[in-house]
């Protein structure tokens, strides 16, 4: 092969490397401007379902957590058009921005508590949905780099689901801030969510094993807050199955769990961020 061609072929494998990382790069910044979205969305569901269940002290939290929701959805607008056509993103965020709006303004005096719990969760499932659908536009999910590919298997697909799921346990709990028990309907709904996040803890805590046997250093990096996140929902679990098998409840009990809750939901997305950092990191030494 003439040298010549060789040269012009090596020049176009690398600008076609450099246009890549540099199109998952607006993927990973995608990311980083959902985190607040989905983060304040699912205080918003907390928030509603205290509200509902009878905790009027939850109305000034709903009130500050909509301001700062509507910020992170207008942060989010104003980076889908600068980039949504390159991810061709189309009206998805828009549908998000309406959908959360539409919950906020529906809350009404006699909604039902499981109805808008419902409802959340699946505004929150479309949320997951962008991530994943940016995930794939943006190319990261084809990542040829064994270490970015799997730190993006962990910050668009199994911590945002870890996340989501200690988020709707959280949000079930915020019920009990009143000293309440909890209905049969949301008793089994909380018994299927534990089972579903020790599910998804499985598939993260496998990702991690198939990062360390490439990257051990990085898996450590991400691994210790991750480690210590699902250590406290252990914990917290333990003392969950304990109030609400139990006949006595109490406001202060309500609240402590419900403290808890949002502690093991902090602990997780203290880890999505090292997560995000790291990913960062590895796209930043390729090129």
């Amino acid at each position: 092969i003439p040298l010549i061609v060789l040269g012009l072929r090596v020049f176009n494998s690398l600008n076609a490397s450099i246009d890549t990382v540099a199109q998952e790069r607006i993927g990973r910044e995608y990311l980083h401007v959902m985190t607040p979205v989905l983060r304040l969305s699912m205080l918003q569901r907390a928030a509603t379902n205290r509200l509902l269940a009878g905790d009027a002290s939850a109305a000034q939290d709903l009130a500050s957590n909509r301001t700062q929701l509507e910020t992170a959805l207008g942060n989010l607008a104003d980076m889908d058009a600068r980039q949504g056509r390159l991810l061709e993103t189309e009206s998805r965020v828009q549908r998000l921005r309406e959908g959360a709006r539409s919950l906020m303004e529906s809350l009404k005096p006699g909604l039902s508590q499981d109805e808008a719990f419902a409802q959340w969760n699946e505004q929150l499932a479309q949320t997951l949905n962008f991530i994943y659908y940016v995930s794939a536009t943006s190319g990261m999910v084809l990542d040829e780099d064994y270490a970015s590919l799997f730190l993006i298997d962990l910050s668009t697909i199994r911590m945002p689901r870890e996340i989501n799921v200690a988020g709707q346990i959280r949000g079930i709990i915020a019920g009990l801030s009143t000293g309440q028990g909890l209905s049969v309907p949301m008793r089994g709904s909380l018994e299927s969510l534990l089972k579903i996040e020790l599910q998804f803890r499985a598939e993260l805590e496998q990702s991690i094993r198939l990062l360390k046997r490439r990257a051990p250093e990085l898996a450590a990096r991400i691994g210790d807050p991750i480690a210590s996140a699902t250590s406290t929902m252990d914990s917290f679990r333990n003392d969950l199955h304990a109030y609400v098998k139990g006949t006595e409840f109490s406001v202060q009990q309500g609240q402590a769990l419900s403290a808890r809750g949002n502690a093991v939901v902090a602990g997780l997305y203290k880890a999505q961020d090292e997560i995000q950092s790291a990913l960062q990191g590895e796209l930043d030494t390729r090129y």
